[in-house]
């Protein structure tokens, strides 16, 4: 009867899952209180027999996206800056501390300027002095009398004209009267150094000390002219600033250009100056930068190839000359004579540097191959003048060869780099007259 008894009732408690032997199987978890970024939520799961666990939900904390800016930070004064949270709403903000000003030097013609803001603070470390104005050193006098864009300085004594070299210039004419007991020499003098002028705040010319007529002895007073050779487009703009400075017995002077040579310009005789009233490129720049074309390396004649930052040159012609000679005034400039292929092109030179009128590192690996075998090298040459910085002029890649090499009919291609940039020329498909 006992025995009856206790299996009934171990029966009853598998039944009721009250006894070691039942293994639960719990369904999915399924949420009762959801998670915030900051509570913590909590998640339930049943067995079939009825029993049930629970479960916490970690808070999930902020999801914050990037910082934005509400107030901008600026030299002086504090920023602020939010971030929300995509989850739930929640903004946090911080503040930016004022980053406080990041002056530049003082330059000739500036003073230290904040990169930041633009704030300036002190002086220019020029004397800035404009036309009529007499400035009185130690062993000098002087007075600016004329500022003007011309080809070349003049002067004229008794029946003799004297002339500075011809070119394209920015002028200051001045006064000067010599207080030392030596003389002030007629080309060149040690009292007179650093002639810089600046234009548009970043393109750099220097400038060369004349007295046309005679030195300056002691006590006397002759005209004198500061020379910038400059680019032609500058005297044809009158919307981007014209510095100069120059030392005089180590003192420094600042002229600020522009105003001073368009009101002087216009007084100016006909025969020395170029026009400098309109503004704007000239049509020839115009027409260039019209016909732009992408840095390939085949070009032909008449394409044009800029880097944008450093040069443009156009392909004028391609031909055969026994030398290249090019004509200003009565002055014919030439190369030595010899037997050439040559590329002649309008070179402009958009770098703040000069570009060598004999030789320059930016134009290199001037090759001519002939016949796919036979290899002849090239030599850059500008005949008149250095080309300064926005300045344009021929230019010519002269290449050596045999009489044979123009006379066949072989394949003939140059090639050359300007500024690591290969350019190639088809020269049988591309000659000139």
């Amino acid at each position: 009867m006992k025995k009856k008894w206790l299996a009934a009732a171990a029966a009853g408690l598998m039944a009721l899952g009250l006894t070691g032997c039942h293994s639960h199987e719990f369904g999915e978890w399924k949420v009762k209180t959801p998670a915030t970024c900051l509570e913590e939520g909590l998640q339930e799961r049943s067995c079939e027999c009825g029993e049930t666990e629970t479960e916490t939900i970690p808070a999930a904390g902020h999801s914050f996206g990037e910082w934005e800016t509400v107030t901008p930070v600026t030299c002086t004064e504090d920023g602020e800056e939010k971030r929300t949270c995509s989850e739930c709403g929640e903004t946090e903000t911080r503040v930016v501390e004022a980053t406080g000003h990041s002056f530049t030097p003082a330059t000739l013609f500036a003073p230290k300027t904040c990169s930041l803001c633009g704030e300036t603070e002190g002086e220019a470390l020029g004397h800035v002095i404009g036309i009529g104005e007499e400035q009185t050193g130690e062993k000098y006098k002087f007075t600016i009398s004329d500022i003007y864009f011309a080809t070349k300085a003049s002067e004229k004594q008794g029946f003799v004209t004297h002339n500075s070299a011809e070119g394209y210039y920015l002028i200051i004419k001045m006064s000067f009267t010599n207080l030392a007991n030596e003389t002030l020499e007629q080309w060149s003098s040690d009292r007179v150094g650093e002639m810089l002028l600046q234009y548009d705040g970043q393109y750099d010319y220097e400038g060369e000390f004349r007295v046309l007529t005679d030195d300056i002895v002691p006590l006397d007073t002759r005209n004198a002219y500061i020379m910038y050779s400059v680019p032609e487009t500058m005297g044809k703009e009158d919307g981007k600033s014209v510095n100069a400075a120059f030392k005089i017995d180590g003192d420094t002077y600042v002229v600020q250009v522009r105003e001073g040579a368009l009101a002087a310009a216009e007084g100016q005789a006909s025969g020395e100056t170029e026009g400098t009233g309109a503004a704007g490129e000239t049509d020839e720049s115009e027409a260039a930068a019209e016909n732009e074309t992408e840095l390939t390396a085949q070009t032909a004649v008449g394409d044009t190839r800029t880097d944008g930052e450093s040069f443009r040159f156009t392909l004028d012609q391609v031909y055969y000359a026994t030398k290249v000679s090019e004509k200003r005034g009565s002055t014919t400039y030439s190369t030595q004579d010899g037997n050439y292929l040559v590329l002649k092109m309008s070179y402009t030179n958009l770098a703040n540097e000069v570009v060598k009128q004999w030789s320059s590192d930016r134009v290199t690996d001037m090759q001519l191959v002939f016949d796919g075998q036979y290899n002849y090298e090239g030599e850059f040459r500008v005949l008149i003048d250095d080309i300064v910085p926005l300045d344009t002029k021929n230019a010519y890649i002269l290449y050596s060869i045999p009489e044979m090499v123009e006379t066949s009919e072989g394949p003939l291609e140059a090639s050359f780099k300007i500024n690591g940039h290969e350019f190639k020329v088809d020269c049988r498909a591309n000659q000139t007259a």
